[in-house]
């Protein structure tokens, strides 16, 4: 299942995503085989000032979607992973 963004990548029983994503923009769609939804990610930047404006956070990821089978939630994982360090500007 590809998206525009990213292209996933079966390695054994698992998942990877693979690509970039755009940041501080519009939102972006992705799906799995076991979910479908859409995402927003933001740094702080000189557009994204207001939205962190006091607050120590270094990103915001926001997700929402649907579950296409029923999961255990003990079974959902999260997380980012970064091939290169990320420096705010």
């Amino acid at each position: 299942v590809e998206s525009k963004y990213l292209a996933l990548k079966r390695t054994g029983e698992k998942e990877v995503a693979q690509g970039g994503l755009p940041v501080n923009t519009e939102a972006f769609t992705f799906e799995t085989s076991t979910f479908s939804g859409k995402g927003i990610l933001r740094i702080p930047s000189e557009e994204t000032k207001e939205y962190f404006k006091g607050k120590r956070r270094l990103s915001s990821v926001l997700v929402q979607g649907k579950f296409k089978k029923k999961i255990s939630f003990r079974d959902v994982l999260t997380g980012q992973e970064f091939c290169h360090p990320v420096k705010s500007p």
